[in-house]
């Protein structure tokens, strides 16, 4: 399911995850961001960087942590083996449930709000109701669904970096 990640910063941010290929190098190499299914991490540099922020219920706290990773310049390493089986968005029903819509889009709002800031954080979220429209035209509820999550992503409370140490 995943060999890495990058984050593509274009009309939205995108964090992109690479699609694991078991024919592919069994080399390590270096990766903007790792999925926080399986992650090793030494105490040092939790002591450095802090834990995983908790103001994100699920979804984008790895990228978070990723990111405060890459601001510290340690570097992120994909490792292929060993490799394990992980039951991708099972604590929201399933990839493109309502309900993982509704928490991937409340936390990729604070993602970018905690990152990028207020103004830019609007700014996405305006592109992404309107790109929703053009996608879901008669959807009339999942298009309400998104705007609401990622304004509830906008509204929530960010965890100070002091209590993520």
């Amino acid at each position: 399911w995943y060999a890495g990640g990058s984050l593509e910063d274009g009309w939205v941010l995108t964090n992109r995850h690479y699609e694991y290929d078991p024919h592919a190098s069994s080399a390590p190499r270096q990766v903007d961001f790792a999925s926080g299914c399986c992650l090793g991490i030494s105490r040092e540099v939790f002591e450095k960087v802090g834990l995983l922020d908790e103001s994100f219920f699920v979804y984008w706290e790895d990228t978070d942590f990723c990111m405060r990773l890459k601001e510290n310049r340690i570097p992120i390493f994909y490792v292929p083996e060993p490799s394990l089986l992980h039951a991708v968005s099972a604590a929201s029903g399933g990839e493109f449930t309502l309900a993982y819509t509704r928490l991937y889009c409340r936390s990729y709002m604070q993602f970018v709000r905690k990152h990028f800031g207020t103004r830019r954080a609007v700014a996405t979220m305006l592109r992404l109701v309107l790109l929703e429209r053009k996608l879901f035209r008669r959807n009339h509820r999942r298009i309400r669904l998104v705007a609401g999550s990622l304004l509830r992503g906008l509204a929530t409370p960010l965890v100070p970096e002091a209590r993520l140490r």
